[in-house]
């Protein structure tokens, strides 16, 4: 969770605001997933899909 956490940070201060943002609620949101589902992925793909985005957009940056 902690590991989790630290992404949220990365995400909010990105410095491209429309990614960032939407970024950033997505990241709320699969906190909350998390949360209920104990940390398991959660069913749906699009999301997975947005995460595995997030992970390259950060090793872009």
């Amino acid at each position: 969770m902690e590991v989790e956490q630290g992404k949220v940070w990365v995400a909010r201060e990105s410095p491209c605001l429309e990614c960032g943002y939407s970024i950033s609620v997505f990241l709320q949101a699969s906190q909350f997933l998390m949360t209920d589902y104990n940390y398991e992925p959660p069913p749906p793909l699009p999301q997975q899909q947005q995460q595995q985005q997030q992970q390259q957009q950060q090793r872009g940056l």
